[in-house]
């Protein structure tokens, strides 16, 4: 008998489950309360609502919050996409590369947005 064993980079590495919990985390904490910033207080707010929301999102703190909250969910949701096409059987030609390169260029958009522009 003739085991394979590889250093291949697999998910069940400490780093890849960490992040992916963190991610999951994120959505099902986060996501909630900025759908409801975005789709309540923003249209319905006031004046007041509308400055203390801007004043918050130009401090690092805020800007670190934002680029969690587009980044985590978003590396989440591809994750979870190439799951469900490996599920059904469907292996795209460089599927983890598309996919995760995808994740990583919307995350480097996010941060020149967020920090750089």
């Amino acid at each position: 008998m003739n085991i394979n064993k590889s250093n291949t980079f697999t998910e069940n590495s400490s780093i890849y489950l960490g992040l992916s919990k963190l991610a999951g985390l994120w959505f099902a904490l986060f996501a909630p309360v900025v759908f409801v910033i975005i789709g309540y207080l923003i249209p319905f707010g006031d004046v007041q609502t509308l400055s203390n929301i801007l004043k918050l999102t130009d401090t690092y703190i805020g800007k670190g919050f934002l680029f969690l909250t587009i980044t985590l969910p978003s590396g989440y949701a591809f994750d979870r996409i190439l799951k469900i096409l490996n599920y059904f059987n469907i292996y795209p030609k460089r599927s983890k590369l598309s996919i995760y390169g995808l994740a990583i260029i919307w995350a480097m958009h996010a941060f020149y947005v967020i920090f750089l522009r």
